[in-house]
């Protein structure tokens, strides 16, 4: 099965709530967490389900998850989507690269992608499986082996597919699974684990 066709199976119970992914290569944890507003010392290991802590905590603060794999870093927000922000996605990729996946229940989306510091791709997901979607990010997708008819099928699912493409990482039910390292992004917590990559 193609992983588009997994993705469109199972990313929809995956993440039931709206939610900001941020993939960084050539960054460490440390510096990650830092850019996010927390504090390396208080890194703990925690699971996918603390997330929901964020949405008690006060608007300045969020819970971050974060999974470390060779190469590359992955932060998942529930809040705040500081990962999203312009000046955040070119500090992180100063050294090589990050690359947002941002959404609300609005469907008020954004996917972006920076190396070396520049931000090189930011678009609307949603937008590109409509009669409004833009050539030059259509084309952009297509290198990584995604075609016009998956957005217009399922824009999350060809979301995930091309975050995948580009990182190496997948991101399903065993990765949820599993525990991982959190904090929050006011410095109060957070949470992360080294863990060995799968690929399909």
């Amino acid at each position: 099965m193609s992983s588009f066709l997994l993705y469109k199976e199972t990313i929809h119970s995956i993440f039931e709530d709206p939610a900001c992914l941020t993939w960084v290569r050539g960054e460490n944890i440390r510096d990650v967490v830092q850019a996010f507003g927390g504090r390396p010392e208080q890194l703990a290991e925690g699971d996918f389900n603390d997330l929901y802590e964020s949405y008690e905590l006060d608007d300045d603060e969020a819970i971050i998850l974060i999974t470390q794999s060779p190469g590359w870093l992955m932060v998942v927000e529930f809040t705040r989507y500081m990962g999203a922000r312009r000046d955040m996605l070119r500090r992180l990729s100063a050294g090589g690269e990050a690359l947002a996946l941002a959404w609300t229940i609005e469907l008020d989306a954004t996917l972006a992608y920076a190396a070396d510091g520049k931000l090189e791709n930011i678009f609307d997901p949603v937008r590109q499986g409509t009669t409004a979607a833009e050539p030059e990010y259509l084309d952009w997708a297509q290198t990584y082996g995604v075609t016009a008819e998956q957005w217009g099928d399922d824009w999350l699912a060809v979301s995930f597919t091309l975050a995948e493409q580009i990182t190496g990482l997948p991101v399903d039910q065993a990765w949820k699974s599993e525990p991982t390292w959190c904090s929050t992004s006011s410095g109060r917590t957070t949470r992360s684990r080294p863990r060995e990559p799968r690929w399909r």
